[in-house]
């Protein structure tokens, strides 16, 4: 039964639709919860159907985390799994709304309550349901996260409503309105500094996820590491399996470029998006036409929340089997995928010199004055004197040169920059090793001090191969440069080629372990997403409507067949039913001389023995049967073998005479 005030739970439903769209759940959720107070039949639940009702819905609860998981990205599957709140729990509702009881045991809802030894704690008290469903509701309600006054007005009311008919009645109603009141104004207040507060720690949080979150370039900017104390932290975790179809895999695979430098941090300027055109298969995308495609590489991996940028070879202009709903690029050769399945196996085409990036602007030769002053101005001067050159492609090798020469990479920095430089002249002048993103930034800025056009580039670097599949890991994201030379974008790495092993080195001891599970889960998700084009992620949430009709078959009407299937095996569980007075009895009654219903087995031997059918034994033979059948203590094992000589030989004396009766 339900302890909250009538039509409280309907208007909470209500609310949960308005706000997430259910209305049709919210409707059959509300009229059978509410008309539990109308209906007076009742089930009679026991511990057990309560326990077996509540594991049920905590199976729903993580079957829908592990489905939404896998199908949204994580900020989103969140407020998903709480909108869904109402309707996961709504069993164990309608089962405190249809059963007998007031209050569901404890032990329901824990496992250890349930197997403990001294349960007499556990029975005592108890929870009704229906409050805590008002609360899911709420709950549900808000994780739409749309924001307006309507919403805290109408949960206000809902609370108001609760809190009347739950109040203390010696205070007044004024002294109830007041506190009511505040506690609205004080949940408002608390609101907007919590909203404020957000804002503050925002860039703080931003830094923490660059360093320490999982390696997911952002179009807009790369918060690179440069400048902190300690070694760079990798991960073995597989993002991308590339496998090459036409020639040879590319050794680089960008995400993003930016072509703005200031304090360590690489920007983007132009990121207007613009949308590509599918072909007439819907899958198939041109991004350079009248190119020529010498080779084609399949890339497969994760798309996050169902969208985002794509993993390209240099000089791609044709991507296949992409199925997305929408496909967008940048002026800096960025693109990005929308509204597509959580696996995708797209194949890129490429091999022209020609990229989607957008030719030369002034923004790819202007260099941070701070570093132009401290360290750029004077190594380009150096690179160019031992190059005594001014040709573009002869300066770029000296560069590759001055790197290769002079440098090492390390993941590990041992001290901070110099109050009078920089950290990027700090790893030119005297450090001299670091990891990609110094040898990126730095050659970036040298090219366009010798008045080369350059752009810092950001993708993974694919190298470790696995059979004729190459494993793409987030310790193998990678940095490098654009440069422009003759007339269009050249892919230039100074990163020394040892980096590599280097950071192989570094492979957790369990990684093989963590790759075939991996492995195994992108199998699967692969089947999900891929296999029938989503068929398994589209049928099953409606699996979910048989579990629960078996389910409530178990509980309402399998109970009677049980309880008669039991019945049927107590009736001759009776003790005594074993004696063999029961055969002499048969044979006598074959012979016409059966008991009477209205009598006894003494009357029934005495009138035998009127009529000259008794024998010394029976008398004897009765008693033991009595006592065999009815006496708690039973038959010592001497009396039970006297029962049955007595009772054969009276069988082997054979039957009287047939009555004439």
């Amino acid at each position: 039964m339900l302890k909250t005030p009538p039509y409280l739970i309907a208007a909470a439903l209500a609310l949960w639709a308005w706000r997430s769209g259910w209305w049709i759940p919210a409707v059959v959720l509300a009229a059978l919860c509410e008309g539990s107070r109308v209906v007076k039949m009742r089930w009679e639940f026991t511990d057990k159907k309560y326990s077996r009702i509540f594991d049920v819905c905590t199976v729903l609860f993580g079957g829908a985390v592990v489905y939404l998981r896998s199908s949204e990205d994580l900020t989103r599957s969140g407020f998903v799994l709480f909108q869904w709140g109402p309707v996961i729990f709504a069993l164990m509702l309608l089962a405190q709304a249809y059963g007998t009881r007031e209050k569901v045991p404890y032990q329901v809802f824990s496992w250890f309550l349930r197997f403990r030894k001294d349960k007499s704690g556990a029975r005592e008290g108890g929870l009704n349901i229906s409050w805590c469903y008002f609360g899911v509701c709420l709950l549900g309600a808000g994780a739409t996260n749309e924001r307006d006054p309507y919403f805290y007005l109408a949960v206000i009311a809902l609370c108001a409503w609760a809190g009347w008919a739950t109040r203390v009645r010696r205070y007044s109603t004024a002294i109830w309105a007041s506190c009511c009141i505040a506690a609205a104004v004080a949940g408002w207040a608390g609101q907007k500094g919590w909203v404020g507060f957000q804002n503050l720690m925002t860039p703080f949080l931003g830094k923490v996820f660059a360093r320490f979150g999982a390696t997911e370039f952002d179009d807009h900017q790369a918060r690179t590491t440069m400048g902190e104390i300690g070694s760079k932290k990798t991960s073995g975790k597989i993002v991308l399996r590339v496998k090459a179809e036409i020639g040879r895999p590319p050794r680089l695979l960008r995400q993003a470029s930016y072509d703005n430098m200031k304090d360590q941090i690489w920007t983007a300027t132009r990121r207007e998006w613009t949308e590509a055109r599918p072909e007439n298969d819907v899958t198939s995308w041109i991004l350079q036409a009248e190119q020529t495609n010498l080779a084609a590489v399949r890339v497969s991996g994760y798309l996050r929340g169902r969208k985002g940028l794509l993993s390209l070879p240099h000089g791609v202009s044709r991507i296949r089997d992409l199925p997305v709903g929408k496909l967008e690029t940048t002026l800096l050769g960025v693109a990005r995928a929308q509204d597509g399945p959580g696996v995708i196996k797209y194949l890129a085409e490429f091999g022209g010199s020609k990229t989607t990036d957008a030719e030369t602007s002034d923004q790819d030769l202007l260099a941070p004055e701070i570093e132009r002053v401290s360290a750029i101005a004077e190594i380009a001067a150096e690179v160019r004197m031992n190059a005594r050159t001014t040709n573009e492609a002869d300066l770029v090798r000296a560069v590759e040169d001055f790197f290769t020469k002079n440098f090492s990479y390390s993941l590990y920095r041992a001290r901070s920059a110099p109050a009078s430089g920089t950290v990027l002249s700090e790893f030119l002048k005297n450090q001299r090793a670091g990891h990609c993103e110094y040898f990126a930034s730095a050659t970036t800025l040298l090219l366009r001090e010798l008045k080369i056009p350059a752009r810092y580039a950001v993708g993974y670097s694919v190298q470790e191969s696995k059979g004729d599949t190459f494993i793409v890991r987030e310790r193998h994201g990678h940095a490098w440069v654009l440069a422009w030379l003759n007339g269009a974008w050249r892919e230039v790495d100074t990163t020394p080629g040892s980096w590599f092993a280097l950071e192989s080195d570094q492979a957790s001891k369990m990684e093989m372990v963590n790759d075939f599970f991996s492995n195994l889960w992108f199998r699967f998700s692969e089947w999900r997403w891929l296999g029938e084009k989503g068929l398994i992620s589209r049928t099953a949430p409606y699996l979910v409507i048989p579990l629960v009709g078996i389910l409530i078959w178990r509980i309402f009407f399998r109970k009677k067949l049980v309880e008669q299937k039991r019945s049927a095996r107590r009736q001759f569980s009776w003790p005594g039913l074993d004696s063999e007075y029961y055969e002499l009895e048969a044979r006598l009654a074959a012979a016409g001389h059966e008991r009477h219903p209205h009598e006894t087995p003494a009357q029934w031997i005495a009138r035998l023995g009127r009529h000259g059918i008794g024998h010394p034994s029976l008398p004897a033979l009765l008693d033991l049967h009595y006592r065999h059948r009815f006496d708690p203590r039973g038959l010592q094992t001497a009396e039970r073998v006297a029962l049955r000589s007595l009772s054969r030989t009276e069988i082997q004396a054979g039957s009287p005479p047939k009555s004439d009766r």
